[in-house]
């Protein structure tokens, strides 16, 4: 089972997997997508909408989803409305609750701002109905996702299960799996995002008999290395003493000033993760 944002055209996936084959036997299409959906209200809630779906589902705990608006409707009652779920187990979005489908002013529609409230900016305070919106958006999105898996199993009645696409690293969801449906062995791809490309695309090398193994590549023989060594030998050792020399003339003063840039650099890795990887997320 693949359950993302969005694929090709795919939200999500259910697929039988035999040896190197994989075969499609259902689908959910764009734009009925619990992953766009959690994305546009990562949004709406002030957070990064590209990295911050895990803030979201560590909001929510702190909410109420059966908290009343002033409608007297509960948010998750609301929550239900947004995205629906058929007997069939497959799920489906009532559009009107947002832009991205139709127009880029925003994930979120006035009828949906009409109903929560204003969009929180990122500096802002949590409020409360913060809290409870993160809530009632994580407990449906536990509804559509488990559902749709007890479907894959339905359709397949395996027992084995592998997930991947971005909705698979939502670990609460996951937490649930076990004790809601009959799977007994879970594998969930931990690059399950669109980092995972490159593993597929290792992988489908292989299939197709482009490289003898996806980790590493085509075998090199011992003699081939160590022709590789005689003949870059005195470049190698002369780039190493070149090096060592450098490092004997630099004086302590130049010795202080690389440690210091050098943890500013560990200090930066550390403090912003998610800033240094922003320019890789395509969606």
């Amino acid at each position: 089972v693949s359950i993302d944002g969005l694929g090709e055209i795919e939200s999500a996936v259910i697929g039988i997997g035999n040896g190197k084959k994989v075969k499609i036997i259902d689908a959910i299409n764009y734009p009925d997508s619990i992953g766009l959906v959690y994305k546009g209200i990562t949004d709406y809630l002030g957070f990064d909408h590209r990295t911050s779906q895990g803030t979201v589902m560590a909001l929510a705990a702190y909410g109420n989803y059966n908290e009343k608006l002033k409608n007297n409707n509960s948010y998750y009652k609301e929550f239900k409305k947004i995205i629906k779920i058929s007997k069939d187990g497959k799920f489906s979005i009532d559009k009107s609750y947002f832009n991205y489908p139709y127009k880029l002013e925003g994930w979120v529609s006035d009828k949906f701002i009409k109903l929560f409230g204003k969009r929180r900016n990122k500096k802002s305070k949590l409020e409360k109905r913060h809290k409870d919106i993160a809530a009632a958006l994580q407990k449906r999105f536990e509804d559509a996702y488990l559902s749709f898996i007890k479907r894959a199993q339905n359709l397949t009645q395996l027992k084995t299960l592998t997930l991947s696409g971005g909705c698979a690293l939502n670990c609460k969801a996951n937490g649930e799996i076990i004790k809601k449906t009959n799977f007994k062995d879970i594998y969930i791809q931990p690059a399950c995002g669109d980092n995972g490309l490159c593993i597929a695309a290792a992988h489908l090398a292989e299939i197709d008999g482009l490289v003898e193994h996806p980790a590493t590549g085509q075998h090199q023989h011992d003699e081939d290395r160590g022709n590789f060594w005689h003949e870059h030998q005195s470049h190698l050792v002369n780039l190493g003493n070149g090096l060592h020399d450098t490092d004997e003339r630099t004086d302590h003063q130049g010795s202080q000033e690389q440690r210091a840039t050098d943890d500013c650099h560990r200090q930066e890795c550390l403090l912003a993760p998610q800033d240094r990887f922003t320019d890789v997320h395509l969606e």
